[in-house]
């Protein structure tokens, strides 16, 4: 059952038997992904959480699970190298190839490649599979779920490279292994560096020739560098040109996102055996304190937004459509600068970036809790998002952690230390460092080039209009200083609601008390009610009901009959409204504006959890005790009607 498959994948890799320098290939198809015993064909990118974390807090599935896929790989790739590189797996994945491993990685936001070609079988079937677990573990950060999910799988795209024996490092923490630099960069000249870095798999050193060249946006070269040189085979090699470009075309944001390339190659007996190729936006950005933000000399605004990578039932699963339709909102505001909040983001995002002029804040998910335990990974998250994203002009700023705190001299220190990582990998950028609380002095404080500070004036904390004297003592206090606000607003969805009144969010209770359950139109409510009126109506109305002859005998003309008829019909519809208003705020449902919602009330649900004495009510179960609350509600009604009519026909019959 299974040849369909392998003959799929030998027609797609076979495909590609005439090699170029490198190749790169998707490897997103035809994998089984397996959760407990259950066994699912699935493409890449896929998650196993992408409707349950949505739908209720901390009730998700938080554990292992694996994906396979079997393969052929050609006769003709013998003495190739082959790597599988993983743009992001969440969080702690292992990597076997015909059940050898063969990589691991702990971290599910930033890239990781596994060199597998001593583990292949060429012309015959091969197995990869890939296990993984999202669980939250003290060691590998984030160190909860508490602020965001991170959603299990394989949710990021898979690549098949292929090089020669000889390449540009691949495995270099899963960079692209040439690292772009640029310094005194003017309007009339700019020097730029060019690092590669080096891999020779054999056992002897290789004559090779190493060329760097920038081109500009249409393709025409203006600088070019070879170097001749024996390419050892003991550890990786770096060789770096160097670069003066003359009155260069700077990269201006929004206004002007222009964008050089920097190719590589390298050469083997004159033959190209590989190449790489990364964008180049000259620029310079420059923060003073007291005055802002600059950009190449130029006073810049920063109009920003943070952006999370989920969907509603895809989780962080996305397209590439998808994260361009969100960059396409953000554009549409008119932000400038994005914070990519709170972890390593997509590549094909930052990229994007690039192209679009938006200036990036990019960040690794060391965020709310420490459990002393987090230090080596923390680090090594933080090393990897710098040489994956090094050559995107769009990144200024390395994130070092968000609201992190207790205990404070541990924070501090670790913080200092990533400070200092992020420093000796990039000197050419800044680092910051964020807090949650107004006051500069506080401990876990100026770790990093800039302190952000997240404050919520009028949803947190007191008014909005306290904002300005908070950044006025700042201001007159901490001159020198440069300081952020990195988070700020209120809540602005209308569909969540929330029953704790006050000057600003008690942001100790539940965020959003209410939730939607998805029916924008009250098809249910309507129902209920006008069928449950007609029945009232209908019996009023009727000449056969003993209501009806009791007001008839009662009556002294034919116009009072019906002017009584109708008061009590309308009278019996009213004490039917009361029961049913009261039985929505009993079951946890409101009536909001001049239409039913179904909306539950955080508040409602614990009510009903001690008349009901259960510890969980679901969606759904509300909806069900709605039903049945309506229906006790008809009854009332009834009965109503029926003492009413037999009080007429006490009196009257």
């Amino acid at each position: 059952m299974r040849r369909p498959v392998f003959i799929f994948l030998l027609f797609c890799l076979c495909g590609i038997t005439s090699l170029k320098a490198r190749d790169i290939v998707p490897f997103n198809d035809k994998w089984f992904f397996k959760k407990d015993s259950l066994s699912t064909e699935v493409t890449i990118p896929h998650t196993w959480n992408a409707t349950d974390m949505q739908i209720k807090a901390k009730a998700f599935y938080e554990g292992s699970a694996s994906y396979r896929k079997n393969c052929l790989f050609p006769e003709s790739w013998k003495g190739k190298r082959l790597f599988l590189r993983f743009e992001g797996v969440g969080s702690c994945a292992e990597v076997y190839v015909n059940g050898k491993l063969t990589g691991s990685h702990k971290g599910g936001y930033s890239a990781f490649t596994c060199e597998i070609q001593n583990e292949i079988k060429f012309g015959e079937e091969n197995e990869i599979k890939v296990l993984v677990d999202n669980t939250a573990r003290p060691d590998v950060i984030p160190v909860n779920h508490n602020l965001f999910g991170i959603y299990g799988g394989i949710y990021r795209p898979v690549w098949l490279i292929i090089t020669d024996s000889c390449n540009i490092a691949v495995t270099d923490h899963a960079s692209s292994g040439v690292y772009i630099s640029q310094k005194n960069v003017s309007r009339q000249s700019a020097e730029i560096s060019v690092k590669v870095k080096l891999d020779n798999n054999g056992l002897h050193p290789v004559p090779v020739i190493l060329e760097n060249v920038i081109y500009d946006v249409t393709g025409k070269q203006i600088a070019a560098e070879r170097q001749s040189f024996d390419l050892q085979f003991q550890g990786m090699q770096t060789r770096t040109s160097h670069f003066k470009l003359k009155r260069p075309h700077l990269w201006q944001g929004r206004e002007d996102p222009y964008l050089y390339k920097v190719t590589s190659r390298l050469y083997q007996n004159g033959k190209v055996i590989d190449e790489i190729s990364q964008p180049l936006g000259v620029r310079n950005y420059e923060i003073i304190a007291g005055k802002g933000f600059f950009l190449n000399g130029k006073k810049y605004p920063m109009y920003g937004v943070a952006r999370h990578q989920d969907w509603w039932e895809t989780g962080a699963a996305l397209s590439n459509e998808q994260h361009d339709t969100d960059l396409a909102f953000i554009m549409d505001i008119g932000a400038t600068t994005v914070r990519f909040a709170h972890y390593q983001q997509s590549e094909y995002l930052y990229s994007r970036c690039d192209s679009l002029g938006l200036i990036i804040w990019a960040e690794i998910p060391f965020v709310n809790r420490v459990t002393g335990k987090e230090w080596e990974n923390a680090h090594n998250q933080l090393r990897e998002l710098i040489r994956q994203s090094f050559n995107h002009p769009s990144i200024y700023v390395w994130g070092l952690h968000n609201e992190v705190y207790q205990p404070h001299a541990y924070t501090a220190q670790l913080t200092r230390s990533l400070h200092d990582l992020a420093k000796t990998e990039d000197p050419g950028r800044y680092s910051v460092a964020v807090n949650g609380y107004g006051h500069a002095e506080h401990p876990v404080n100026m770790q990093a080039d800039i302190q952000g500070m997240n404050r919520y004036f009028g949803w947190y904390e007191k008014k909005i209009r306290d904002i300005d004297a908070w950044v006025e003592h700042l201001e007159t206090e901490y001159p020198e200083m440069k300081l952020m606000l990195t988070e700020y607003g209120a809540d602005a969805n209308l569909q969540h609601q929330t029953e704790f009144l006050g000057e600003s969010l008690n942001w100790t209770k539940e965020f959003y008390p209410e939730r939607n359950l998805a029916m924008d139109i009250p098809v249910l409510e309507i129902f209920v009610l006008l069928f449950l009126l007609f029945i009232v109506a209908y019996y009023i109305n009727s000449d056969r009901s003993a209501l009806s002859r009791s007001i008839m005998i009662a009556s002294r003309s034919p116009v009072y009959w019906w002017v009584s008829k109708y008061i009590i019909a309308v009278l019996a519809a009213l004490v039917y409204m009361v029961l049913i208003i009261v039985t929505f705020a009993v079951s946890g449902f409101a009536v909001l504006g001049n239409k039913f919602s179904l909306r539950m009330h955080f508040t409602a649900r614990e009510n009903i959890k001690l008349i009901l004495g259960s510890e969980d009510i679901s969606c759904n179960t509300n909806v069900v005790l709605l039903m049945v609350l309506c229906t006790l509600s008809l009854i009332t009604a009834c009965i109503i009607i029926l003492l009413v009519s037999y009080v007429f026909n006490s009196i009257f019959g």
